[in-house]
Protein backbone atom coordinates (compact mmCIF):
# COMPACT_ATOMS: atom_id res chain seq x y z
CA UNK A 1 0.00 0.00 0.00
CA UNK A 2 1.60 3.29 -0.84
CA UNK A 3 2.42 5.57 1.80
CA UNK A 4 0.09 9.30 1.37
CA UNK A 5 2.61 11.12 3.64
CA UNK A 6 6.22 10.24 2.83
CA UNK A 7 8.54 12.49 4.43
CA UNK A 8 10.78 12.45 1.65
CA UNK A 9 10.36 12.66 -1.75
CA UNK A 10 11.96 10.23 -4.73
CA UNK A 11 13.66 12.73 -6.78
CA UNK A 12 15.35 14.13 -3.51
CA UNK A 13 16.21 10.65 -2.14
CA UNK A 14 17.54 9.72 -5.60
CA UNK A 15 19.27 12.57 -5.41
CA UNK A 16 21.26 11.85 -1.92
CA UNK A 17 21.85 8.48 -2.81
CA UNK A 18 23.23 9.82 -6.18
CA UNK A 19 21.05 7.78 -8.83
CA UNK A 20 19.83 8.77 -11.76
CA UNK A 21 18.41 5.41 -13.12
CA UNK A 22 14.61 4.81 -13.21
CA UNK A 23 15.58 1.10 -12.12
CA UNK A 24 15.24 1.03 -8.58
CA UNK A 25 12.29 3.47 -8.36
CA UNK A 26 9.37 1.25 -6.95
CA UNK A 27 12.08 -0.56 -4.21
CA UNK A 28 13.61 3.21 -3.54
CA UNK A 29 9.83 4.64 -2.77
CA UNK A 30 9.47 1.77 -0.44
CA UNK A 31 12.40 2.30 1.27
CA UNK A 32 11.66 5.93 1.97
CA UNK A 33 8.10 4.74 3.01
CA UNK A 34 9.69 2.21 5.43
CA UNK A 35 11.83 4.80 6.55
CA UNK A 36 8.74 7.30 7.45
CA UNK A 37 6.72 4.74 9.25
CA UNK A 38 9.81 3.86 11.18
CA UNK A 39 10.19 7.71 12.13
CA UNK A 40 6.90 8.24 12.89
CA UNK A 41 6.86 4.98 15.23
CA UNK A 42 10.03 6.59 17.08
CA UNK A 43 8.25 9.86 17.14
CA UNK A 44 4.45 8.25 18.57
CA UNK A 45 3.39 10.92 15.89
CA UNK A 46 1.96 11.56 12.66
CA UNK A 47 4.29 14.51 10.84
CA UNK A 48 2.76 15.30 8.23
CA UNK A 49 -0.61 17.25 8.76
CA UNK A 50 -3.71 15.62 8.51
CA UNK A 51 -7.41 15.12 9.99
CA UNK A 52 -8.44 13.60 13.10
CA UNK A 53 -11.75 13.29 14.88
CA UNK A 54 -10.77 12.27 18.13
CA UNK A 55 -12.82 11.34 21.13
CA UNK A 56 -11.86 12.25 24.97
CA UNK A 57 -12.86 11.19 28.30
CA UNK A 58 -13.88 14.46 30.31
CA UNK A 59 -12.66 14.44 34.17
CA UNK A 60 -14.85 17.36 35.49
CA UNK A 61 -11.97 18.73 36.81
CA UNK A 62 -10.24 20.71 33.98
CA UNK A 63 -10.90 22.49 30.78
CA UNK A 64 -7.40 21.54 29.37
CA UNK A 65 -7.72 19.48 26.23
CA UNK A 66 -4.39 17.18 25.09
CA UNK A 67 -5.10 16.36 21.44
CA UNK A 68 -2.92 13.19 20.71
CA UNK A 69 -1.60 14.83 17.46
CA UNK A 70 0.64 18.21 17.48
CA UNK A 71 1.42 21.19 15.96
CA UNK A 72 -2.56 21.95 15.58
CA UNK A 73 -2.80 23.34 12.24
CA UNK A 74 -6.25 24.31 12.34
CA UNK A 75 -6.69 27.78 13.65
CA UNK A 76 -9.82 28.67 16.34
CA UNK A 77 -12.43 29.11 13.88
CA UNK A 78 -11.81 25.75 12.01
CA UNK A 79 -11.34 23.50 15.17
CA UNK A 80 -14.32 21.68 16.40
CA UNK A 81 -14.69 20.56 20.01
CA UNK A 82 -17.65 19.12 21.66
CA UNK A 83 -18.61 18.23 25.18
CA UNK A 84 -21.80 15.87 25.42
CA UNK A 85 -22.47 13.13 27.86
CA UNK A 86 -24.82 11.55 25.68
CA UNK A 87 -22.41 11.86 22.78
CA UNK A 88 -24.92 12.49 19.88
CA UNK A 89 -22.83 16.05 19.65
CA UNK A 90 -25.52 18.04 18.36
CA UNK A 91 -24.32 21.86 17.61
CA UNK A 92 -25.83 22.98 21.24
CA UNK A 93 -22.70 20.75 22.32
CA UNK A 94 -20.38 22.53 20.29
CA UNK A 95 -18.01 25.24 21.76
CA UNK A 96 -18.21 28.68 19.92
CA UNK A 97 -14.84 30.09 18.79
CA UNK A 98 -14.41 32.36 21.04
CA UNK A 99 -14.55 29.93 24.09
CA UNK A 100 -11.26 28.44 23.96
CA UNK A 101 -8.10 29.18 22.69
CA UNK A 102 -4.97 26.99 21.14
CA UNK A 103 -1.67 26.10 22.28
CA UNK A 104 -0.65 25.04 19.02
CA UNK A 105 2.59 23.52 19.40
CA UNK A 106 1.85 21.75 22.50
CA UNK A 107 -1.31 20.35 21.01
CA UNK A 108 -3.68 21.73 23.98
CA UNK A 109 -7.09 23.35 23.71
CA UNK A 110 -7.87 25.77 26.98
CA UNK A 111 -11.21 26.64 27.69
CA UNK A 112 -11.71 29.79 28.64
CA UNK A 113 -13.40 31.21 32.45
CA UNK A 114 -16.29 32.52 30.35
CA UNK A 115 -17.03 29.68 27.85
CA UNK A 116 -20.42 29.99 27.32
CA UNK A 117 -20.72 26.07 28.02
CA UNK A 118 -18.63 26.15 30.73
CA UNK A 119 -14.72 26.15 31.65
CA UNK A 120 -14.72 22.59 32.66
CA UNK A 121 -15.23 19.62 30.31
CA UNK A 122 -17.71 17.42 32.02
CA UNK A 123 -17.09 13.99 33.76
CA UNK A 124 -18.36 11.47 31.10
CA UNK A 125 -16.79 8.88 28.86
CA UNK A 126 -15.65 9.76 25.32
CA UNK A 127 -18.28 12.72 25.63
CA UNK A 128 -15.30 15.12 24.16
CA UNK A 129 -14.90 15.38 21.15
CA UNK A 130 -12.17 17.20 18.78
CA UNK A 131 -11.81 17.54 15.26
CA UNK A 132 -9.23 19.26 13.42
CA UNK A 133 -5.89 19.36 11.28
CA UNK A 134 -2.61 18.79 12.88
CA UNK A 135 0.71 17.91 11.73
CA UNK A 136 3.85 19.96 10.01
CA UNK A 137 2.50 21.52 6.89
CA UNK A 138 4.04 24.87 6.79
CA UNK A 139 4.87 27.17 3.90
CA UNK A 140 6.33 30.46 4.16
CA UNK A 141 6.21 33.50 1.65
CA UNK A 142 8.27 36.69 2.65
CA UNK A 143 8.24 39.46 1.06
CA UNK A 144 10.39 40.71 -1.58
CA UNK A 145 11.81 37.44 -1.08
CA UNK A 146 9.48 34.62 -2.71
CA UNK A 147 6.58 36.44 -2.79
CA UNK A 148 6.70 36.45 -7.14
CA UNK A 149 5.11 34.26 -9.87
CA UNK A 150 5.93 36.26 -13.78
CA UNK A 151 4.24 34.15 -16.09
CA UNK A 152 2.93 35.06 -20.06
CA UNK A 153 -0.47 33.96 -21.49
CA UNK A 154 0.86 34.61 -24.90
CA UNK A 155 0.91 38.18 -25.09
CA UNK A 156 2.72 40.82 -22.61
CA UNK A 157 4.60 39.28 -19.24
CA UNK A 158 2.09 39.57 -16.35
CA UNK A 159 3.51 39.74 -12.69
CA UNK A 160 1.72 38.47 -9.85
CA UNK A 161 2.55 38.93 -6.16
CA UNK A 162 1.94 36.38 -3.64
CA UNK A 163 0.34 37.85 0.15
CA UNK A 164 2.73 37.24 2.54
CA UNK A 165 2.12 34.53 5.41
CA UNK A 166 2.36 30.89 6.42
CA UNK A 167 0.48 28.15 4.32
CA UNK A 168 -0.29 25.13 4.45
CA UNK A 169 0.16 23.68 0.66
CA UNK A 170 -3.48 23.20 0.22
CA UNK A 171 -3.63 27.21 1.37
CA UNK A 172 -0.77 27.95 -0.49
CA UNK A 173 -2.02 26.69 -3.25
CA UNK A 174 -5.35 28.79 -3.45
CA UNK A 175 -3.59 31.97 -2.87
CA UNK A 176 -1.27 31.26 -6.07
CA UNK A 177 -4.75 30.35 -8.05
CA UNK A 178 -6.62 33.50 -6.98
CA UNK A 179 -3.07 35.79 -7.98
CA UNK A 180 -2.81 34.18 -11.32
CA UNK A 181 -6.54 34.25 -12.46
CA UNK A 182 -7.07 37.69 -11.20
CA UNK A 183 -4.12 38.85 -12.56
CA UNK A 184 -4.17 36.61 -16.00
CA UNK A 185 -6.91 36.00 -18.89
CA UNK A 186 -7.41 32.22 -17.97
CA UNK A 187 -8.94 30.42 -15.61
CA UNK A 188 -6.42 28.42 -13.58
CA UNK A 189 -6.49 25.47 -11.11
CA UNK A 190 -3.32 24.84 -8.66
CA UNK A 191 -3.37 21.19 -6.69
CA UNK A 192 -0.95 19.63 -4.37
CA UNK A 193 -0.39 15.79 -4.41
CA UNK A 194 0.76 14.43 -1.30
CA UNK A 195 2.25 11.42 -1.66
CA UNK A 196 4.60 12.78 -4.81
CA UNK A 197 4.44 16.13 -2.53
CA UNK A 198 4.41 18.26 -6.36
CA UNK A 199 2.44 20.96 -6.70
CA UNK A 200 0.79 21.19 -10.32
CA UNK A 201 -0.26 24.54 -12.14
CA UNK A 202 -3.21 24.08 -15.07
CA UNK A 203 -4.51 26.27 -17.25
CA UNK A 204 -8.54 25.84 -18.26
CA UNK A 205 -7.25 26.21 -22.18
CA UNK A 206 -4.52 27.38 -23.98
CA UNK A 207 -0.92 27.46 -23.13
CA UNK A 208 0.99 29.58 -20.80
CA UNK A 209 4.58 30.31 -19.71
CA UNK A 210 6.45 30.65 -16.62
CA UNK A 211 8.85 32.73 -16.44
CA UNK A 212 11.23 31.74 -13.55
CA UNK A 213 14.48 32.65 -15.27
CA UNK A 214 13.61 35.61 -17.38
CA UNK A 215 11.38 37.43 -15.45
CA UNK A 216 11.08 40.64 -14.17
CA UNK A 217 10.70 39.17 -10.94
CA UNK A 218 12.88 36.22 -11.07
CA UNK A 219 15.20 37.25 -8.30
CA UNK A 220 12.01 36.97 -5.84
CA UNK A 221 10.09 34.19 -7.56
CA UNK A 222 8.41 31.78 -5.67
CA UNK A 223 9.63 28.83 -7.84
CA UNK A 224 11.80 27.14 -5.66
CA UNK A 225 9.68 27.12 -2.80
CA UNK A 226 7.08 25.08 -4.79
CA UNK A 227 9.33 22.94 -6.07
CA UNK A 228 10.26 24.45 -9.56
CA UNK A 229 13.52 24.64 -10.72
CA UNK A 230 13.89 28.29 -11.43
CA UNK A 231 16.99 28.48 -13.69
CA UNK A 232 15.42 28.17 -17.00
CA UNK A 233 11.29 29.29 -17.83
CA UNK A 234 8.68 26.51 -18.10
CA UNK A 235 7.52 27.20 -21.63
CA UNK A 236 4.47 25.61 -24.06
CA UNK A 237 2.07 24.08 -22.06
CA UNK A 238 -1.23 23.72 -20.36
CA UNK A 239 -0.20 22.10 -16.66
CA UNK A 240 3.24 22.26 -15.04
CA UNK A 241 4.05 19.87 -12.59
CA UNK A 242 7.06 20.56 -9.81
CA UNK A 243 10.38 19.21 -10.65
CA UNK A 244 11.31 18.76 -6.55
CA UNK A 245 9.20 17.28 -4.07
CA UNK A 246 8.43 19.87 -1.18
CA UNK A 247 6.74 18.10 2.17
CA UNK A 248 5.82 21.12 3.88
CA UNK A 249 8.18 19.58 7.07
CA UNK A 250 10.91 20.38 8.68
CA UNK A 251 14.02 20.24 7.39
CA UNK A 252 15.74 18.22 9.90
CA UNK A 253 13.11 15.64 9.85
CA UNK A 254 13.33 15.02 6.22
CA UNK A 255 17.01 15.11 6.25
CA UNK A 256 16.44 12.33 8.99
CA UNK A 257 14.15 10.16 6.17
CA UNK A 258 16.59 10.24 3.63
CA UNK A 259 19.45 9.14 5.89
CA UNK A 260 17.39 6.56 7.06
CA UNK A 261 15.80 5.16 4.13
CA UNK A 262 19.74 5.31 2.78
CA UNK A 263 20.50 2.93 5.70
CA UNK A 264 18.09 0.74 4.64
CA UNK A 265 19.13 0.71 1.06
CA UNK A 266 22.49 0.09 2.02
CA UNK A 267 21.37 -3.06 3.80
CA UNK A 268 19.81 -4.23 1.20
CA UNK A 269 21.11 -6.76 -1.63
CA UNK A 270 20.73 -3.53 -3.54
CA UNK A 271 23.39 -1.78 -1.37
CA UNK A 272 26.66 -1.64 -1.55
CA UNK A 273 27.84 -2.58 2.06
CA UNK A 274 26.34 -4.12 5.37
CA UNK A 275 25.50 -0.51 6.95
CA UNK A 276 24.65 -1.05 10.49
CA UNK A 277 24.14 -4.89 10.40
CA UNK A 278 26.47 -7.47 12.43
CA UNK A 279 26.86 -11.22 10.90
CA UNK A 280 26.61 -14.27 12.20
CA UNK A 281 27.56 -17.35 9.55
CA UNK A 282 26.10 -20.91 9.45
CA UNK A 283 27.66 -23.97 7.98
CA UNK A 284 30.96 -24.37 6.79
CA UNK A 285 32.90 -21.77 4.28
CA UNK A 286 32.81 -22.20 1.46
CA UNK A 287 30.69 -25.55 1.37
CA UNK A 288 27.15 -23.74 1.40
CA UNK A 289 27.41 -21.23 4.53
CA UNK A 290 24.78 -18.61 4.56
CA UNK A 291 25.32 -15.31 6.47
CA UNK A 292 22.31 -13.88 8.15
CA UNK A 293 22.18 -10.20 9.19
CA UNK A 294 21.06 -8.47 12.24
CA UNK A 295 19.75 -4.76 11.93
CA UNK A 296 20.69 -2.68 14.47
CA UNK A 297 18.24 -0.03 16.04
CA UNK A 298 17.75 3.73 14.05
CA UNK A 299 21.33 5.00 13.52
CA UNK A 300 22.21 7.42 16.50
CA UNK A 301 22.46 10.22 13.85
CA UNK A 302 18.83 9.92 12.64
CA UNK A 303 17.64 9.72 16.57
CA UNK A 304 19.74 12.68 17.19
CA UNK A 305 17.52 14.54 15.04
CA UNK A 306 14.08 13.19 15.99
CA UNK A 307 14.57 13.41 19.55
CA UNK A 308 12.60 16.82 19.75
CA UNK A 309 9.60 15.74 18.03
CA UNK A 310 9.24 12.99 20.25
CA UNK A 311 5.82 13.33 21.65
CA UNK A 312 5.56 13.34 25.24
CA UNK A 313 2.08 14.38 26.21
CA UNK A 314 1.08 10.23 25.74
Amino acid sequence: MANRYPLAGLDIFKDYINETATTNDTFNQNLINRASRQIESYTKRNIRARTYTEFQDGDGSSGELFLKQSPIVSTVSSIEVYDDIDRTFASTSKFASTDFVIYADQGVVQLLTDSSLGSLFQRGIQNIKAVYIAGYDEFEIITGINDAIDFNEGGAEINSTLSSGTYTASTLATEIDTQLTTDGALSYTISYNTVNCKFTLTAASGTFQLLWSSGANAATSVGDTIGFLITADDTGALAYTADFSRPGIPQDIEMACLMLAAHYKLASQKGQARQGLSGKTAGSPGSGSVTYFRKDAIPAEVTEILEPYIRRNL
